[in-house]
């Protein structure tokens, strides 16, 4: 239905800005302002309806929109929940739902001005953080469906709103605030004795007693979050980055209730240990609300076991769970839908894709009777019934989509660090302790072991690290790369290669249309025909045509026309009597020998469409970036030998480097045999997701119908692979910071153990050390990461800059 062209890939091509999310892409001609087809259709809407403000307020940095915009979209679940609403509501209805898409203060105004020009709007609140708007309507007036619509059309989508926070964020948040107080007070009733308050002062033994207390509840409710944890890490013999805090805060609790019991000031540390719980807590939420914040994003990309219409004893179809279809049972499937277990086609004749599981790009068709594998994908317009010849717990689709657990989330990099530091601030209070009891002096001895601890303090560890993870994440945030694993860096550490899948991957998701110009000069009757013919079906040819004439601002569909499918051929229509045909020029002009899809009346030509399964945009210039990085690459794809080496041909890629024909389990088992913990594997079908188990690290374009989007490492938007070249700049980086750090660590704890171990180190220099150590710290991290300056491009350059 489509003949392939080699036009696209082979120029370098300069650098642009879209003009919608500011994203940088590779142009293919002067006059491309858009890094993929959904921001030019946005960008229209939003300037035909005078909206431009969006664009003051975004600042030039958005994010991009991708084809979601053009999918067909369900909304039945909010029509339900709408009349659930008003049915149990007063006048004024109230409803809280998930909203994303959301990627700076213009979006929340342009879904905010949406909202207001909808009839029978009252309020609508945005929270940002957590992707929640709460709406307000008048009951009756307001049309929920037509607003959800509309929001897709402008880059974002509504579902059921998702209450569900991290339990351990969550934990975190309340401990934080409650710790911050607790802090607060501890330094308020220390102060005074900083200050040359006298023990014997009125108010002295109170303020002692005070804060004992605020340090004790700091322990009890902050500090056993990191106690905990790191003895739980232990027991497995884990060195977590959380025991140097939890010894640190330890050792420095008990010893300042010892000297608070015998009166001993000088190793009293209430105030540093409020302090330190707090600052360690807020260091911990930074670093957990980047990650959360990425998976909120993805909730519409998580994939479970779909619903299915089941054939039941009465010879009704009810809606079932995938989970509860049985050997035998008869099922049917809408346009769109994957078929959940491998099954007998019971109807006439089917389309189905099947890039998702094999990567074969061109579509499949099946006979009554013939075998349809486990996540095939109905290509046709009409329902599809088929017999189920297996359950879904031994079906292909249910493995390839099951939801691996995260790995460990301990840091190599840090796990070596840590030890080392342990090792020798330890090993230093307790030479210290022993030099000064075998002096004779056993309350010296204890400050010193004290002191030790308390200023070689693992600020850079505790509070440094969390943003510099932050700092790197928002970095990629701005170059459409969002990180989901908190584990990510330390198996990314050892990667030197990467293993790319091909459609959808290394290739455009959907087929380019080469000859849009064709398009522009249909008449205005031709083009209403040919948006009807295209509106309901899925084939990749039809999405094709229909993304490129919405983005371009002729869509355009007649509401009654009476359209059909000839499954294998084309889309047919009736309109003012005479038959309108798109698909292969040989059915649609009755014709033998011509492959090009063509749009014909009454058996003549009007035009013809050529298509290209072409690679991503600027994936020639990012490849020949990441050889010359050093990097090893491989192409791993279920699709044809012989499309496959054309695409490594048009890349070049060594043929030697390249695989075709793979099945989901030779991936797999091709990246054991190679050493899969030097591999990151990026890839968006079921296809690849035992390979994404086997690699070290996995990642994936975040896509409407992808199924490996939320249980990957990290995702990314836009229509380029310039994530991976993004990634490895961020662990540059990152581990340039880190050696910054590190050596500041050593540097001041080297510093403070001299001083320590003479025993000259009082709780009100420990007070002033501890919290410049910090500032130090943070600002080496913010020096190296969160002042980054925007580097200039030049025509040739390749990729993105850093932010």
């Amino acid at each position: 239905m489509y003949r392939l062209n080699s036009s696209i890939g082979e120029t370098v091509r300069a650098i642009g800005e879209c003009s919608h999310c500011g994203l940088e892409f590779r142009r293919h001609s002067k006059e491309d302002s858009f890094c993929c087809t959904g921001c030019e259709y946005v960008y229209r809407l939003i300037s035909d309806e005078d909206l431009g403000r969006f664009y003051e307020l975004q600042g030039g940095k958005g994010q991009p929109i991708g084809s979601g915009v053009f999918a067909k979209r369900d909304y039945v679940w909010l029509d339900e929940l709408k009349q659930q609403t008003e049915a149990s509501e007063s006048k004024d209805c109230q409803l809280e739902l998930s909203l994303s898409g959301l990627s700076c203060v213009g979006c929340v105004w342009l879904v905010e001005a949406l909202f207001k020009q909808a009839d029978g709007a009252v309020f609508c609140r945005i929270d940002v953080q957590r992707g929640i708007m709460r709406i307000g309507w008048s009951r009756g007036r307001f049309d929920l469906v037509g607003f959800a619509r509309r929001l897709q059309s402008h880059g974002y989508e509504l579902s059921p709103a998702n209450r569900k926070t991290s339990k351990v964020l969550s934990s975190i948040v309340w401990r934080m605030g409650v710790c911050g107080a607790f802090a607060l007070n501890s330094m308020l009733y220390t102060l005074p004795g900083y200050l040359g308050m006298d023990d014997k002062f009125a108010f002295a033994v109170h303020f002692g007693w005070l804060s004992c207390l605020f340090a004790t509840l700091s322990m009890a409710i902050g500090g056993s979050y990191f106690v905990a944890r790191a003895f739980r890490a232990a027991r497995s013999g884990v060195v977590h980055l959380d025991l140097p805090i939890a010894i640190g805060l330890t050792f420095a609790y008990g010893i300042s209730l010892y000297g608070w019991v015998i009166g001993d000031s000088s190793l009293i540390y209430f105030d540093f240990v409020s302090a330190f719980v707090f600052l360690m807590l807020a260091g911990r939420w930074v670093q957990l609300v980047a990650i959360e914040r990425n998976k909120s994003r993805l909730a519409r990309y998580d994939v479970t076991a779909p619903k299915i219409e089941v054939l039941d004893y009465s010879g009704e179809y009810v809606t079932k769970d995938a989970t509860e279809l049985q050997v035998d049972e008869v099922y049917r499937i809408d346009a769109g839908d994957w078929a959940p277990v491998e099954s007998t086609l019971r109807s006439n004749r089917a389309q189905m894709g099947m890039e998702w599981i094999n990567g074969e790009s061109e579509p499949s068709i099946f006979l009554e009777g013939g075998v349809v594998p486990s996540g095939a994908r109905q290509l046709g317009t009409d329902s599809l019934e088929l017999v189920a010849r297996e359950a879904w717990s031994a079906s292909l689709l249910k493995r390839l989509t099951d939801r691996k657990d995260e790995k460990s989330d301990t840091d190599r990099v840090a796990h070596v660090w840590i030890s080392r530091y342990l090792t020798s601030i330890l090993a230093l209070a307790f030479l210290g302790f022993f030099g000064w009891v075998l002096a004779g002096d056993i309350q010296t001895g204890i400050r010193v072991f004290v002191a030790t601890l308390v200023i070689s303090c693992p600020c850079a560890l505790g509070i440094a690290l969390p943003l510099a993870d932050e700092l790197t994440v928002a970095a990629l945030r701005r170059k459409s790369v969002f990180l989901r694993s908190r584990s990510f860096w330390s198996r990314f550490s050892k990667v030197d290669a990467i293993a790319f899948d091909k459609t959808g991957t290394l290739t455009r998701l959907n087929l380019t249309l080469v000859n849009p110009e064709v398009l522009a000069k249909l008449g205005g009757n031709s083009v209403r025909v040919l948006s009807s013919l295209v509106a309901d079906s899925p084939h990749p040819v039809c999405y094709s045509l229909r993304e490129r004439m919405m983005a371009s601002g002729i869509w355009n569909p007649i509401d009654d026309l009476d359209t059909s499918e000839s499954i294998g051929n084309g889309m047919q229509g009736l309109c003012k009597g005479k038959t309108w045909r798109l698909g292969k020029a040989s059915w649609a002009l009755g014709i033998s020998g011509e492959p090009r899809t063509c749009l014909a009346l009454a058996g003549k030509v009007v035009a013809y469409f050529d298509f290209e399964d072409a690679p991503r945009s600027g994936a020639l210039e990012e490849l020949d970036s990441l050889r010359n990085r050093g990097l090893i690459l491989r192409m791993l794809s279920g699709d044809a030998i012989s499309r496959v080496n054309r695409l490594a041909s048009l890349l070049r890629w060594e043929l030697k480097s390249v695989f075709g024909e793979m099945s989901p389990q030779m991936k797999a088992d091709w990246l054991v045999e190679n050493d899969p913990d030097r591999f990151l594997m990026i890839g968006d079908g079921a296809n690849d997701s035992l390979a994404f188990e086997a690699a070290a690290c996995s990642g994936s374009p975040a896509v409407d119908q992808s199924l490996l989007s939320s249980r990957a490492d990290f995702y990314y938007l836009g229509d380029g692979i310039q994530s991976a070249r993004a990634l490895f700049e961020a662990r540059d980086s990152r581990r340039r910071t880190l050696r910054w750090l590190m050596s500041f660590a050593i540097g001041y704890n080297a510093f403070a153990a001299v001083f320590a171990l003479s025993g000259w180190i009082t709780p009100l220099l420990a007070a002033i050390l501890m919290p410049a150590s910090s500032i130090v710290s943070l600002a080496i991290v913010w020096m190296n990461l969160g002042m980054e300056k925007k580097s200039t491009v030049r025509v040739g350059d390749v990729g993105a800059p850093s932010p």
